[in-house]
């Protein structure tokens, strides 16, 4: 295919279909059309066909809301497309929805010179012809500038002499790089991604250099966001890719029957036996794969999934992997801390900005509003879940109720917060979590060596301690203090 113009406007959200396959049904639907369309399915494109509707003079309103619910419009211009108004009205709808710059349209010359599309002559010119004779002017000049439209974008020859499974397998590769390419950070706003601009910079560099990277952190510091962001903006550049989100919960949820369900979104065969799975990884080991799994914090989880993927996930594949456990991350990727990315909670300023812009939908406060923004932000320390679910909360409330919700969360902190610290506390076994409460309660500040005179039993405070800080629990501070209250 030749160099594609389009414009960055376009906008695929929202959208139900991958793919509209436009075609004339006695020309295409038993070859070339039907090897697209089950190329297209078996990766896993939505791809919408309209070879179930009743066909009638005009187009239905069904067919017409499945143009403009799809991303991307292949329309398959064979010899006696044009003898169609059905098809040429499809044409119209699709044209349409390209100059709205909702669509991308691809045409296919199937057996026909792109040039007797462009200026309707040839088998173009007959079909023309017995329009006339039917309806009226206006509708057949619209038809005529749809085609000429259609032809002029670059698109694909089919001729007598072409390999159709390489002009299906050049199809299908336009059609996934266009939706990757497309599937990117724009699905966040602008509060999502404040404040990390540099982490996905960061990360994108390590993700040139290693093959498997670590993201690492407390709960609610954005690793996930963090991940998809990046995801979303490489995941063009690989044969396929998988974000596997919450490892920790679906394990809990179903053990090691996750790896058939693993392998079955990785390989989009949906009727997939765990059995198959060998002669799977077999196939699968010629694809070069991006792939994160979202909150591991056992290597357990790990294992179910990926302990082989030395045997198949090749040398060209990516894998992200984000954990609140510094450890499981050295166990997973190695020692070399230049693998892991340790995210850190945001600076006072960044902070301050990041808070505003949920609380007020600016960066700044005014003067008359630093005061209480500081507390809350001071109270958040830097830990952007915080300060967006803060913020929310202020948005467009009254200084009262800004006084009260600051008083009422020392005592009684949000559960969009805590629930998603308290999984860190969760994570540790009975001794150690009676360690954390009591520094968190009665030794915050004070000097190692004497804490571990009084709370060690038997070598437990070294051990506990080193697990604290794999957990990133030390960074905590005053969300020690929020733990705590939920606990009691």
């Amino acid at each position: 295919m030749a160099d594609y113009i389009q414009s960055p406007a376009i906008s695929y959200s929202q959208k139900k279909y991958d793919v509209f396959i436009s075609f004339r049904g006695e020309d295409t639907r038993a070859n070339f059309t039907s090897h697209l369309h089950e190329k297209l399915k078996k990766e896993g494109i939505e791809t919408y066909i309209d070879d179930k509707l009743e066909r009638g003079e005009e187009i239905s309103n069904a067919l017409s809301e499945a143009i403009k619910d799809s991303k991307i419009s292949i329309v398959v211009f064979s010899k006696d497309y044009a003898s169609s108004s059905w098809c040429l009205d499809e044409l119209v709808h699709i044209l349409q929805c390209v100059e709205r710059k909702t669509q991308i349209v691809g045409p296919v010359f199937y057996h026909v010179d792109p040039s007797d599309v462009r200026k309707q002559i040839g088998s173009y010119a007959e079909a023309f012809k017995k329009h006339e004779d039917r309806h009226n002017d206006t509708t057949i000049r619209r038809w005529r500038e749809a085609l000429t439209k259609a032809a002029n974008h670059s698109g694909w020859d089919v001729s007598k002499s072409s390999n159709e499974a390489v002009v299906v397998s050049g199809i299908f590769n336009f059609v996934r790089k266009e939706l990757r390419s497309k599937s990117s950070s724009h699905h966040y706003s602008k509060q999502d991604i404040f404040g990390i601009d540099n982490s996905i910079a960061d990360l994108h560099k390590l993700l040139s250099n290693y093959a498997r990277i670590g993201i690492c952190g407390m709960g609610g510091l954005g690793k996930t966001t963090l991940a998809q962001i990046v995801f979303n903006q490489s995941c063009h550049q690989y044969d396929s890719h998988y974000f596997f989100r919450n490892v920790r919960e679906e394990f809990q949820k179903h053990g090691t029957n996750l790896k058939e369900e693993f392998f079955r979104q990785l390989s989009n065969e949906k009727d997939l036996q765990y059995g198959h799975l060998d002669s799977l990884k077999e196939r699968l080991s010629h694809k070069k794969f991006l792939i994160v799994l979202d909150d591991v914090d056992d290597l357990d989880q790990y294992n179910c999934l990926l302990e082989d993927s030395h045997s198949w996930l090749n040398s060209e594949s990516k894998l992200i992997i984000t954990s609140r456990n510094h450890q499981v991350l050295r166990n997973i990727i190695g020692n070399d801390e230049r693998m892991i990315y340790n995210l850190k909670r945001l600076k006072k300023k960044i902070a301050l900005e990041l808070f505003c812009l949920h609380a007020f939908k600016r960066k700044s406060p005014e003067e008359s509003e630093k005061e209480l923004s500081l507390k809350f932000v001071n109270y958040a320390q830097g830990l952007p879940l915080a300060l967006k679910v803060l913020g929310s909360h202020l948005f467009s409330k009254n200084k009262d109720l800004w006084e009260s919700l600051l008083n009422k969360i020392i005592v009684d902190p949000d559960q969009n917060v805590t629930s998603k610290l308290k999984i860190s506390f969760d994570g540790l076994d009975s001794k150690q979590q009676s360690i954390f409460l009591d520094i968190a309660c009665f030794f915050r500040g004070y000097p190692k060596y004497l804490v571990r005179d009084i709370l060690d039993d038997c070598g437990d405070f070294n051990i506990a301690i080193e697990v604290l800080i794999d957990r990133v629990l030390p960074q905590l501070k005053e969300y020690f203090m929020l733990i705590v209250i939920v606990m009691s």
